[in-house]
């Protein structure tokens, strides 16, 4: 719960990282890895979230999440989109 209110007050860091606490002790929290997935990539943490929206189950939620992480890739500077594809590869 402590995760969702740190996401929806828009602390993404902590979010993220109550997040992470949850996975690594196998819990899994109401929409996980969509909150999960929006505070990695709302922190900066592009290749963390890449890996969270090619494990979600559910193919709505990982197209979405797909045109998001576009998204915040298409607003980075042209010159580092090459060196944070390739971080994805």
């Amino acid at each position: 719960m402590a995760a969702r209110s740190a996401l929806r007050l828009k602390n993404f860091e902590l979010s993220r990282k109550m997040y992470n606490i949850a996975s690594n002790k196998g819990w899994k929290l109401r929409d996980h890895d969509l909150n999960r997935f929006e505070a990695e990539l709302k922190s900066g943490n592009l290749v963390d979230s890449f890996a969270i929206a090619n494990r979600m189950e559910n193919k709505d939620h990982r197209e979405d999440s797909f045109i998001k992480l576009y998204g915040e890739i298409s607003r980075a500077p042209k010159d580092s989109h090459t060196a944070i594809l390739s971080k994805l590869n």
